[in-house]
């Protein structure tokens, strides 16, 4: 669950600093270079940066668990991301703001496409754990069948068994031995 959650966090990162990265470019076309835009370009390495460390992090505490969720491993798309806005900046320092801006793009197209693994993942992740939880939600029911026929099972032998009979016992503790399993089939 915590995998899952980090996951959506980081896809959500993902979504903000692309549609960052795709209003500074647009406000590059429109206004030209400018100090403020190099420096939110800056950030934006930055705040990726951060992001891939996330995502690191995410991955070893995937390993971490007793049955790891299935992951595409995305740390090349990172680097190149990395690499695209590292080399935006540079562009933009140099007030070169055609290729600045094609960097940029670039940066945008690959930040979409590991938005898209990364929601790939997080849909099968999800997938799988709805499949767990089908096949536990089915061993509880079937539990609680088979204790339900036992009880009225149980039930017609003490309707038949005299008070007095030293069976009469066994059928109670037979019924201490059901109510216990309702316990613990209804923790479950």
């Amino acid at each position: 669950l915590q995998v899952e959650r980090m996951l959506t966090e980081s896809i959500e990162q993902l979504e903000r600093m692309k549609d960052e990265l795709d209003e500074l470019t647009a406000g590059i076309e429109a206004d030209g270079i400018t100090e403020e835009s190099k420096e939110e370009q800056a950030e934006l390495n930055e705040k990726f940066d951060n992001l891939k460390d996330l995502l690191e992090d995410l991955g070893k505490k995937n390993e971490e668990l007793s049955r790891p969720n299935p992951m595409d491993d995305t740390s090349d798309l990172h680097d190149e991301i990395s690499q695209d806005s590292m080399d935006a900046l540079q562009e933009l320092q140099k007030n070169n703001q055609e290729s600045g801006g094609s960097r940029q793009q670039d940066a945008s197209g690959k930040m979409e496409q590991l938005g898209q693994q990364l929601q790939s993942m997080l849909s099968a992740m999800q997938q799988e754990n709805l499949a767990e939880d089908i096949r536990t939600l089915r061993e509880i029911l079937d539990n609680l069948i088979k204790t339900s026929f036992a009880q009225e099972d149980l039930m017609g032998e003490v309707r038949a068994v005299n008070i007095r009979d030293p069976k009469y016992v066994n059928l109670i503790q037979q019924q201490r031995k059901i109510s216990n399993d309702l316990v613990m089939i209804k923790d479950s």
